[in-house]
Order: structure tokens, then C-alpha cells, then sequence
């Protein structure tokens, strides 16, 4: 999967791996799993975009997959 972000930023593999991606470039989160940083996103998107990103699953994979669709549903990154 090829996940781009509206800056331009170009994320490739599992969702999960993306998320992972994501986190390595982010500032301030070097402590977080990638489980908590799945909420960070959520709460930072929340605060700053205005946006609902709803994150479910049991699984860091399924969660990550979720993410990564509300993303792209809601207009914060697109496929390709």
C-alpha cells in the first residue's frame, strides 16, 4: 500500500508499517509505542484538524489498518 499525505509525504508497506513510518518522523513521540501514537494521532487530528478519526480493532495491524482508512476517508492522506 501507498499512502500519501496532503504535504506530500509518500508512506509504503502494511498499514501498520506506515504508522511506523509516521511515528519515526514525528517530533516528540520517541517514547510512544505504536499503539499510543495511533491515539496521539487521533487526539492531535482531533485538536488541530477538527476531525474524528474513529481507530478500532484489537490488533496494532487491525487498528492501523483502521487508521489508515479514516485517513484517507476523511480527506487527510490518499491512496497511491
Amino acid at each position: 500500500m501507498k499512502l500519501t499525505m496532503r504535504d506530500g509525504r509518500v508512506f509504503e508497506g502494511t498499514p501498520v508499517a506506515i504508522v511506523r513510518e509516521m511515528r519515526a518522523l514525528a517530533f516528540g513521540v520517541d517514547g510512544l509505542s505504536v499503539e499510543a501514537y495511533m491515539d496521539w494521532i487521533v487526539e492531535n487530528v482531533r485538536r488541530f484538524e477538527g476531525v474524528e478519526l474513529v481507530v478500532a480493532g484489537k490488533s496494532a495491524e487491525e487498528r492501523a489498518a483502521t487508521l489508515v482508512a479514516e485517513m484517507v476517508g476523511k480527506g487527510l492522506a490518499s491512496r497511491g
